[in-house]
């Protein structure tokens, strides 16, 4: 399981607490290669973004198991400071975001 006080965990341990679910956890970790390479061992389950292993799931060394119809999502911020200018990528993935962000509070 991804440990304590990432996005992820916070998402999965909602969601068993909400269930009434208690799991039991043998392995917390922020290194996500070696939860993948424990899964391929058949050494365990996890639950990880599917962003992060799309290469191993198009490969067959992974399945996901998608956990609920409507899916579920991490909220994630970007954060930088105010008073330096941005590099031109920076400000070009920022404004990139933006538009996102104004969709996603339109349809909250």
């Amino acid at each position: 399981m991804k440990e304590l006080g990432s996005g992820t965990r916070k998402l999965v341990d909602y969601c068993f607490e909400r269930s009434g679910v208690k799991p039991e956890m043998l392995i917390e970790t922020n290194k996500v290669e070696f939860i993948m390479e424990l899964v391929k061992k058949g050494e365990g389950i996890s639950f990880l973004a599917r962003r992060v292993i799309e290469k191993e799931i198009a490969e067959c060394a992974l399945k996901a198991i998608p956990i609920k119809p409507e899916g579920l999502f991490l909220n994630v911020g970007i954060a930088y400071l105010n008073d330096q200018q941005l590099s031109p990528a920076a400000k070009a993935f920022l404004d990139f975001l933006l538009p996102l962000v104004q969709i996603q509070k339109s349809t909250s």
